[in-house]
């Protein structure tokens, strides 16, 4: 009888704790439900510390298992859905068990392992409902390991069975990669159209402007989809990056940083400074490139540290700063700027042979038109100061060839003739001389050069 008894009150213990199990299990799926992750996640791991023996700890492990999945922490999600999936006795929700461990393989970069466990998905449960959800991951598979075509059949096949927006973005993202923008174009219509003010849509928006970006097509940015980002989604902030950077490329600094406030990124910082830099508040940009210089994107740090080089106030510190720059980034793409600004800085300090030196580098690297005219006369006009007379003047002459209407043409014009004068070559000196009062006859030269001519007649 006692032992009945003991059983009896056993039985309606063990009846309790599955009773309390339920009712906790219902509280942590009506989280889940709600979305509410974070705490959902916080009630599982406490229901199995709490029920190590649960008869519900499979169903606990793969809720526990898809949040991970959602939190991008996959190796965790990857090891709950391989037990799962690995027990034999565990039969419920053994096709989204498959189908969760594909996709933690495809994020952690498995792609031949996610393939095949797609491809098993899609043979074992051909009516399932995301079927689709395994060819869209199949396309992106073959896209990534640039089976393009095969990428595209995938799409399509997710398609027919789908319609679901991250398959067009999907495509939209392979013609961007085969470099068909026409297509690309015609699905962001599409999306924009069908789906106003959708996280995809406005993924895709970002997508396809960045590649824009990329190629130059700045006018493009300001047409397509222009201002359908809400303040409320999560691209905002990247749709405002991509208007800023467009408005500084066409030019238009003022909106560049409209579009740029309250951003609060490394690179938002960036191109303000260059707006502020284009806007002459070099103190404004100077104290921001002070802040990107250290960023751990090398382009932008590199770049920053040129700019604080070429802006600093003093040059013997602009001097040691762009020769810092030029040894600690030896490929970079300032590289012929930076020994353009550093033989300007060794010109102004006087120091004529180091200016030369580094000018010469400049134009043997290739910079801008503008400043390739500036340094083949200050190298000439070095040279003069370094009375290096013959090379001064076979500069000058050069010089004169390349710009005879040029910035500094009155300037050659003048050391020519003096070059000249000072051998005694009379004619040829009255030739230029004569030259620059015609051409230039508001030079500051013009005066010194009717001096010389009249030097000249009085020698005579």
């Amino acid at each position: 009888m006692k032992i009945l008894i003991l059983l009896f009150i056993i039985l309606l213990v063990f009846a309790g704790l599955i009773a309390d199990q339920s009712s906790d299990l219902k509280f942590i799926i009506g989280l889940y439900q709600d979305n509410n992750f974070r705490l959902a996640k916080n009630e599982l791991l406490k229901f199995k510390n709490n029920y190590p023996e649960s008869s519900f700890t499979a169903d606990v492990n793969f809720l526990l298992a898809n949040i991970y999945l959602r939190a991008r922490q996959y190796k965790a999600a990857e090891k709950l859905y391989q037990e799962l999936y690995d027990d034999p006795t565990v039969d419920i929700n053994r096709p989204d068990i498959l189908l969760g461990l594909a996709q933690t393989k495809y994020f952690q970069q498995d792609l031949n392992g996610a393939a095949l466990l797609f491809n098993t998905f899609i043979s074992a449960y051909p009516s399932h409902g995301q079927h689709w959800n395994a060819l869209y991951f199949l396309g992106r598979i073959a896209v990534e390991q640039g089976q393009y075509d095969s990428g595209s059949y995938y799409y399509l096949q997710a398609l027919e069975k789908n319609k679901d927006p991250q398959i067009r973005v999907a495509q939209l993202e392979l013609y961007l990669k085969t470099g068909n923008y026409s297509e690309a174009r015609s699905i962001m219509e599409m999306l924009l159209r069908a789906n106003p003010g959708n996280t995809l849509t406005d993924q895709a928006l970002i997508i396809i402007h960045n590649y824009n970006l990329k190629t130059g097509n700045f006018e493009e940015i300001l047409l397509l989809g222009y201002d359908s980002v809400n303040l409320e989604s999560p691209y905002y902030d990247d749709y405002k990056l991509i208007l800023g950077i467009t408005r500084y490329e066409l030019g238009n600094y003022q909106l560049a940083l409209t579009d740029l406030a309250g951003l609060k990124s490394v690179r938002a910082d960036y191109y303000k400074a260059l707006c502020y830099l284009e806007l002459n508040e070099t103190v404004k940009a100077v104290e921001l490139f002070k802040e990107t210089s250290n960023a751990e994107n090398i382009e932008i740090s590199s770049n920053s540290f040129f700019y604080l080089a070429r802006l600093s106030a003093e040059p013997e510190r602009a001097i040691t700063l762009l020769t810092e720059f030029i040894n600690t980034y030896p490929g970079h793409i300032f590289q012929a700027a930076a020994y353009y600004q550093l033989g300007f800085n060794y010109f102004q300090n006087g120091n004529f042979s180091e200016a030369k030196k580094n000018l010469n580098r400049a134009l043997e690297l290739g910079i801008d038109a503008d400043s390739y005219q500036k340094a083949v006369y200050l190298i000439a006009e070095a040279d003069h100061q370094l009375n290096n007379t013959e090379q001064a003047y076979n500069g000058y002459n050069k010089y004169l060839e390349l710009y005879p209407q040029g910035e500094f043409a009155d300037e050659a014009l003048f050391k020519l003739g003096l070059h000249l004068y000072e051998k005694s070559n009379y004619p040829e000196a009255f030739i230029k001389f004569e030259q620059l009062i015609e051409d230039y006859p508001q030079s500051a030269k013009a005066g010194m050069s009717s001096f010389y001519i009249g030097e000249m007649f009085f020698d005579l």
